[in-house]
């Protein structure tokens, strides 16, 4: 729990400690973040190393996995992917989408967007430049935009599915 809320502070949502071989979740995130983080940590535990790969890992595991919770996790944070996508390059979409969520849909994103108010400020700024650093030393040269490089493996995906 305590190390939850330094990373909540740090606005880390899990991590991968390679020394010990554990996939760790910050538990003080909303409730349904939980499961496909654990999914994307342990897709880093797998070997995925960079961040796109172990998203889209976490999205298959986490939407093919029996349990709703997990399948709802899954769904829910690449829904959250693709809505920042939207609400940074088409302003019409996103507001169109954001239109179409269920009352549970929107009552969870709004969770999530009270977590980031309550924990956001110069350690999260602070560790996320330092992430984007680690991560471009280590051949992701978008940095933490890489998280969201996720979209284009889903695309291609979903392209070759169909």
């Amino acid at each position: 729990m305590k190390l939850s809320k330094v990373m909540s502070y740090q606005g880390i949502g899990g991590i991968y400690f390679p020394f010990t071989g554990e996939a760790n979740v910050n538990i003080l995130r909303p409730e349904y973040m939980l499961p496909f983080t654990a999914t994307h940590e342990m897709a880093h535990q797998r070997g995925f190393a960079r961040e796109d790969e172990a998203n889209f890992v976490g999205y298959l595991a986490a939407t093919m996995h029996p349990d709703y919770d997990f399948q709802y996790s899954g769904v829910m944070v690449i829904l959250q992917t693709f809505m920042y996508i939207f609400e940074e390059h088409d302003q019409e979409t996103y507001q169109e989408l954001k239109k179409k969520c269920s009352p549970g849909v929107a009552r969870d994103m709004g969770a999530w967007e009270e977590y980031l108010r309550q924990y956001q400020g110069w350690a999260s700024q602070t560790t996320d430049r330092m992430n984007h650093i680690y991560l471009q030393m280590n051949a992701q040269s978008d940095g933490i935009q890489s998280y969201g490089r996720v979209a284009d493996l889903l695309y291609a995906y979903y392209q070759e599915a169909f």
